[in-house]
């Protein structure tokens, strides 16, 4: 166990140092930014008016567009970027657990996503902050951001498990995310059929979290959310089934490299 632990973390601070100086780092700062120079836009064409949906606005900029995508463009890299490059089987031949490569690249992506979600969440809110009806801007935006990172941390476990599956796992999770998932949130579906969803347990968590501009969101409505301590633990399970089944994978695989 100390000697996955220490592998864990110098792939961990590896991984840390080269992603901040990718370029994949320097375009999902640029989309991270996005809702933020939106929000600025908005507070300054639309001034004192009244009548600006922030928190449905927030909601679907950030946690259904970015949260997703930043763990997509992360998580998917844990190992597919390895094979790419054609460098996995040089980690392999290192004297460490396979599974320490793989956790500890995910947890720096995962470290670089939240750091990333939070400054967008904080600072969308920030900017609109006098359209919040009254609410508490640091309440609503930290139950917005303890949101967001738990889904980042679900998602990008869930890409970075079927990199280690599937050859091309980005166009696999556009597809779940931007397909499956949004019409299942969004579409008047009967039945439990939105429970599949990541996106309708997210929902469930944060609007259930005690914050006024949070509860009885309009975007809600369509869905029959559950109880927060619900909505966490299946996100929990998601990550843990994940993060299990990737290092497993990752363990027993063998990674053909073609020419």
């Amino acid at each position: 166990m100390q000697g996955f632990i220490f592998a864990t973390k110098t792939i961990f601070t590896s991984q840390l140092y080269m992603s901040l100086r990718s370029v994949r780092f320097l375009l999902s700062a640029l989309l991270a930014l996005g809702p933020i120079v939106l929000s600025a836009l908005v507070a300054f064409f639309l001034g004192d008016r009244e009548g600006v949906p922030v928190p449905q606005m927030t909601w679907m900029l950030i946690a259904q567009g970015v949260t997703p995508l930043l763990a997509l463009m992360f998580g998917s890299a844990v190992i597919s970027e390895e094979v790419s490059d054609r460098t996995i089987t040089y980690l392999f031949t290192r004297p460490i657990p396979r599974s320490a490569v793989f956790i500890g690249r995910w947890l720096a992506n995962f470290a670089i996503v939240s750091a990333l979600l939070t400054i967008s969440t904080f600072g969308s809110m920030f900017v609109l902050r006098a359209y919040l009806d009254g609410a508490s801007y640091a309440e609503s935006a930290w139950a917005m951001t303890e949101t967001v990172i738990l889904g980042a941390a679900t998602y990008s476990a869930l890409f970075a498990g079927l990199g280690a599956l599937v050859k091309h796992p980005v166009i696999v999770g556009l597809a779940y995310t931007f397909c499956f998932e949004f019409l299942l949130v969004n579409a008047p579906i009967p039945g439990n059929s939105q429970h599949m969803s990541l996106q309708f347990h997210l929902r469930s968590f944060i609007a259930n979290s005690g914050a006024d501009a949070w509860q009885g969101l309009d975007l809600f409505a369509s869905n029959t959310l559950i109880a927060r301590g619900d909505a966490f633990a299946v996100h929990a399970v998601v990550l843990l089934i994940s993060l299990v089944g990737g290092s497993l994978l990752i363990s027993r695989r063998q990674f053909e490299l073609t020419a």
